[in-house]
């Protein structure tokens, strides 16, 4: 607009020139032809006097209309500049989360999360909210409290409005995909691990492998719940690339992850490569930890499962009887587990052992209608039964 104004003084200026030349060759005219007077110059000088100002006065008038309309747009500006300044504020404050530093506020929440005392915090956070003072983290913050307290869809709802804020931070994604898993929206749980396991893979080498791991076997189990068995085999092989270069947990994610591929195998029909994974799982030796053992237990358990179908009875008892083994090395913890092998156990000794088919009926009927037995009992049938075992192959 500076420029306009410029050109318009040059142009008015131009012709203020102009007509000046335009009058003096008039007088020059003048005085050759008609030798006018000290009077009539006189008049002649007063006319060109006026001229340039009326035309400093239209020049004064039209700068003063841009003036005016450039001062407004500059006021305008500034008041969008300040909104934008607060956008970036909130920003920055959602940076020092990352970043791992605090607001005194978001501290103080976070000292009354460790104390795990939520509905304080919650209230806390309400306040903010009502006020209209709270920052991204506060959603996120907020989100992990409602999932704590177990009101997943009130969680869901303050993740969604975060990722919506920061759709590219991976672990908003993450945690908003686990919630909506936990809320049986499994569709949207895909989602957002798909969209978190897109920004992970860009940039493989800023990002732990243990959570991109953890993406790809969470979708396995989401495709294989939502019955996308391929998709879902395909994850869980992405997944099993990545276990042998984590540092600690390969082991039994390894067990996990062909148990998984057996049972998804499985359910598409595939029972050949069902039984080579699972075979897999069972072939690697695991830690002392209950974690592997537990892992172990329950990939036999479906290892049996799979020969009681194909009609290999004595097979499918035999493996239930390792399993329980391995269960039984954290009794109180595996009390679920142990009771689910009894009751196959029992199943399957109908028509192979009639005898041990009893002994696991006891145990069964006491869980069901006495509660969890004594460690001691159940041992003891698993003695009685190594006994008969002994005597049948002799």
């Amino acid at each position: 607009m500076k420029y306009h104004i410029e050109q318009e003084k040059n142009n008015l200026t131009g012709a203020s020139i102009s007509n000046n030349l335009l009058t003096n060759e008039d007088a020059n005219k003048k005085n050759e032809s008609l030798s006018l007077d000290y009077k009539d110059l006189k008049q002649l000088g007063a006319d060109i006097v006026a001229l340039k100002n009326q035309l400093g006065a239209s020049l004064n008038t039209k700068e003063s209309e841009e003036i005016s309309r450039l001062t407004a747009e500059k006021e305008e500006l500034k008041q969008r500049l300040r909104n934008d300044t607060e956008i970036i504020k909130q920003l920055k404050k959602l940076v020092e989360l990352l970043e791992g530093k605090r607001s005194k506020h978001s501290r103080e929440i976070l000292n009354l999360i460790k104390d795990e005392k939520y509905n304080e915090a919650d209230c806390i956070l309400e306040e903010y909210f009502i006020e209209q003072r709270f920052s991204v983290d506060d959603l996120f913050i907020r989100s992990k409290i409602k999932e704590q307290l177990l009101e997943f869809e009130e969680a869901l709802k303050y993740g969604e409005i975060t990722v919506s804020i920061l759709p590219k931070n991976c672990v908003f994604l993450f945690s908003v995909a686990d919630i909506a898993r936990r809320c049986k929206n499994l569709n949207l749980s895909i989602d957002y691990y798909e969209r978190c396991k897109g920004m992970l893979l860009s940039d493989k080498d800023q990002f732990d492998p243990n959570m991109i791991a953890d993406v790809y076997n969470e979708l396995g189990f989401l495709y294989e719940s939502t019955k996308k068995y391929e998709e879902a085999i395909q994850n869980y092989e992405e997944c099993l690339k990545i276990t042998p270069k984590l540092a600690s947990g390969g082991i039994q994610n390894d067990i996990s992850l062909y148990s998984n591929l057996s049972i998804t195998s499985f359910k598409m029909g595939d029972h050949r490569n069902a039984l080579l994974y699972i075979n897999k799982a069972i072939r690697i030796n695991p830690n002392n930890s209950e974690y592997d053992s537990k892992a172990l237990a329950l990939a036999l358990v479906f290892k049996a499962q799979l020969h009681k179908l194909s009609g290999k009875l004595e097979i499918a008892s035999r493996i239930l009887e390792n399993s329980l083994n391995l269960f039984m090395k954290n009794y109180q913890s595996n009390v679920s587990e142990i009771c689910g092998t009894l009751e196959l156990l029992e199943e399957v000794n109908l028509h192979v052992d009639f005898e041990k088919a009893n002994l696991y009926s006891g145990l069964v009927f006491t869980y069901k209608h006495f509660g969890i037995p004594p460690k001691t009992m159940v041992e003891d049938v698993i003695q009685r039964c190594l006994i008969l075992n002994r005597a049948t192959e002799s």
